[in-house]
């Protein structure tokens, strides 16, 4: 799969960023050290896409970040 590593990032945030349609109660910052631990996981393969976005919403969970309804 060819992919764009920002363009990903940017689909993230889109999600989960501020004014995301499921926006975190998480820091941009945050959010793409999350992407980061994605993208770097070994158990699976990497793929830029829905399961991989969803892997970031589990992390952010797991710190202890809120799922808000954004838009």
């Amino acid at each position: 799969m060819v992919f764009n590593i920002k363009d990903w990032r940017k689909y993230v945030l889109s999600f989960y960023g501020k004014g995301g349609i499921y926006e975190f109660n998480a820091g941009h910052d945050v959010i793409i050290a999350a992407c980061k631990i994605v993208e770097n996981r070994k158990d699976i393969a990497f793929d830029a896409d829905t399961i991989d976005r969803e892997s970031v919403a589990g992390i952010l969970s797991q710190f202890g970040y809120e799922l808000h309804r954004g838009k």
